[in-house]
């Protein structure tokens, strides 16, 4: 826990952004809920607001029920939970935020309004306060160009869900100054998190290094080298992964999911080894974007699978003239993920430890690229 009694200052007396105790999370979706439990499990304090007045007033009894099944396993004693709810404010607009020491914003994945939220924030909270973007996947120098002050803008990259995952990509700009840097580290370390320095690059670390796991998993089944549960079965057994391409997709939503391979292939400037896939395209355009519509790749019936989507599965076999093993499955998309994270590296993302981090906290599998290449080498 950070110590909100002390400030820190260098030998010259200007106050660093480090004693973080107010936290302002701008967006009570998903994201922005889970942001926000994080902080009051922990002892800080949160004040929120939304432009959806629903979502805003939904937002306590959601992260009310977070709380109390974070208490029913051990996280916190029973009585915090309503305890630690009294430090959660809700305000209706952005106004509300100027007395936080940090802004987190976690809204929907648009440049546009993610740069008119910075620009108020910038004139609402005066400096040495810092401003955080919970973008997945857009420039955060974009963002901070909307302000008079891009050296305290940097990204905070959460995963979901929240309370659960570990990990946060903690993203710089050319611009960002160290200070905020460090005090925001030692902030998510007081969450309990994993912070992992990544340069400001399209996709980060996890949305870049792990596309292959995805898009060599579809032109698999593009051409015919294997049934969607054969692919998943082939990379769970062979690479202990806990879910496989095509279940993971389908959790996390095929249209989400496309989304963000197409914004990587766009700003990354359209190689092919991001090209979007065709057929994750036609499935979204026809609304079966995973268990949230009941069917994606695979077909669900009471949140379970229970069946291969027919489409997808006729199109497979007739395609194939011999289906691939297990082996050479797993092989070729973990290659494409130790290739990407090679590319990453020389491109000066981040480090090398820190991609084998990301990658094993945001993916869950038993080892980082890096270390499987070095284990495969020896």
């Amino acid at each position: 826990r950070l110590d909100p009694a002390r400030s820190r200052q260098d030998a010259g007396g200007a106050v660093h952004p480090g004693m973080i105790r107010t936290v302002a999370v701008v967006g009570a979706g998903t994201m922005g809920r889970g942001i926000a439990q994080a902080c009051l499990q922990r002892g800080f304090a949160v004040v929120m607001t939304d432009a959806s007045k629903s979502a805003l007033s939904g937002a306590p009894e959601s992260i009310l029920a977070g709380l109390e099944k974070a208490a029913s396993k051990g996280i916190l004693a029973p009585e915090q939970a309503r305890r630690a709810l009294k430090n959660l404010t809700c305000v209706p607009g952005l106004e509300g935020l100027g007395g936080a020491d940090l802004a987190i914003e976690a809204v929907s994945e648009d440049l546009s309004i993610k740069r008119d939220i910075f620009r108020e924030l910038d004139g609402l909270m005066a400096p040495p306060k810092t401003l955080a973007t919970n973008t997945s996947s857009l420039s955060v120098e974009a963002i901070a160009s909307a302000t008079r002050h891009p050296a305290r803008v940097l990204g905070t990259h959460f995963f979901n869900p929240v309370p659960v995952m570990k990990l946060v990509e903690l993203v710089r700009t050319p611009q960002t100054g160290e200070d905020h840097l460090s005090a925001v580290r030692d902030f998510l370390k007081a969450l309990g998190k994993v912070p992992v320095s990544v340069r400001d690059t399209p996709g980060f670390i996890v949305n870049r290094v792990f596309r292959p796991f995805y898009l060599r998993a579809c032109e698999i089944l593009s051409r015919g080298g294997a049934t969607i549960g054969g692919v998943d079965r082939a990379v769970r057994e062979k690479g202990g992964a806990p879910m496989g391409p095509f279940e993971l997709m389908d959790l996390i939503g095929l249209d989400v999911n496309l989304a963000i391979t197409r914004t990587l292939y766009e700003t990354a400037g359209r190689p092919e080894r991001f090209k979007p896939p065709e057929l994750q395209r036609r499935l979204v355009e026809s609304g079966q974007t995973g268990r949230k519509a009941a069917i994606g790749f695979y077909v669900y019936q009471d949140g379970e699978i229970a069946s291969e989507n027919p489409v997808l599965q006729n199109s497979a076999l007739e395609a194939s003239v011999e289906l691939w093993s297990s082996g050479r499955i797993w092989e070729h998309i973990w290659e494409g993920v130790v290739a990407e994270a090679r590319l990453a590296h020389s491109d000066g993302v981040a480090a090398q430890d820190d991609i084998d981090t990301a990658i094993k906290l945001g993916t869950r599998l038993p080892l980082g690229p890096f270390e499987y290449a070095r284990q495969a080498e020896a």
